[in-house]
């Protein structure tokens, strides 16, 4: 009888716990909102390991993303592809490179490190306003409006950008109105660069 009442307390513990997780997800980010979302490429698929929601200028409408990610490859018109999602350049796409020069063009090969700012087009398609070349990292970040939020398929799409979201990404509301101040955008830049250990 002991055993049987621990096991549903168990239980019940655990819905219990996987309906908090479900509430805060549902409470912090939803289809609209404003997020940067970072992870890891595993086998080739990107992998969500923080969705966070972000202060939205006025600036940054429906139809924009920025993408820090290894090149994939190219097609045959020079357009990018990267974490599974093709951008076409033009142009008018400008260039920096990974010291923030402007520069005509850059030598890009597969794996190379970019962020590339990208704006969709009236037929859908996703044409490159900035490519900036990157020291190599070992997380990608794509910052956009949730377009797509399904937690059974653990599948959500940033902009344009469908990445995987597994049930134990760390999701969580940010701070939508942070300061312009320099001094604090410096100092949480460095909180988000310190190591976290579990």
């Amino acid at each position: 009888g002991l055993r049987l009442i621990v096991l549903l307390a168990v239980a019940a513990g655990g819905c219990v716990a996987g309906d908090a997780r479900d509430d805060a997800l549902a409470q912090g980010v939803a289809v609209g909102a404003w997020v940067e979302a970072q992870g890891r490429l595993v086998d080739g698929v990107p992998v969500v390991e923080e969705l966070e929601t972000v202060a939205r200028a006025a600036s940054d409408t429906r139809d924009k993303v920025a993408v820090t990610a290894p090149l994939e490859g190219r097609d045959e018109g020079g357009g990018l592809r990267l974490l599974g999602t093709a951008i076409e350049v033009s142009d008018g796409t400008s260039y920096a490179d990974a010291e923030g020069n402007g520069v005509e063009s850059l030598p890009l090969r597969d794996g190379d490190w970019l962020r590339v700012k990208a704006r969709e087009r009236s037929n859908g398609a996703w044409r490159a306003r900035e490519v900036a070349a990157l020291a190599p990292s070992d997380r990608f970040e794509v910052e956009g409006e949730v377009r797509v939020l399904d937690r059974e398929a653990a599948r959500v799409v940033v902009g344009g950008v469908p990445l995987t979201l597994p049930q134990d990404a760390r999701v969580r509301e940010g701070d939508a109105t942070r300061a312009a101040d320099p001094l604090q955008l410096f100092q949480a830049d460095e909180q988000k660069s310190v190591p976290f250990s579990v």
